[in-house]
């Protein structure tokens, strides 16, 4: 699997009714999606939900430059089978200079166009959830 292309954009997920908590209040979901395209055509997806509250992360770092300088990391990256898929999001995560939202959305898109390129379910992998 070669990583052609990444697209990045804003979604506004509008909610029925008000949505507060201790640290925020909200009408909609403000999100980034990741759109993580191969060499065969086969698109992945993924979602950045960062929450400064929770991670220091915001969307508008998110687009400005962090998702940008991570997709550019990425493009033409070759990644042949499963350990290498893990071997290279496991480096991405000791690099420890981006948030967690950003690096999850992107591995989602990668989780998901892997899936896609291999036939393998992962969700099938991790088996059935656990009361």
């Amino acid at each position: 699997m070669r990583l052609v292309s990444f697209e990045l954009l804003w979604l506004r997920i509008p909610f029925q009714q008000r949505f507060a908590h201790a640290r925020s209040e909200r009408t909609a979901s403000d999100t980034m999606l990741v759109i993580a395209t191969d060499g065969d055509g086969r698109r992945g997806f993924g979602e950045v939900i960062p929450r400064s509250y929770v991670t220091g992360e915001d969307l508008e770092s998110c687009f400005a430059e962090l998702g940008p300088a991570l997709a550019a990391r990425m493009l033409g990256k070759e990644l042949k089978g499963q350990n290498e898929l893990v071997t290279f999001v496991r480096a991405l995560l000791q690099e420890g200079n981006r948030g967690p939202a950003l690096l999850g959305g992107f591995e989602g898109a990668l989780l998901d166009l892997f899936d896609q390129s291999t036939g393998i379910d992962f969700a099938a992998l991790l088996g059935p959830p656990r009361t």
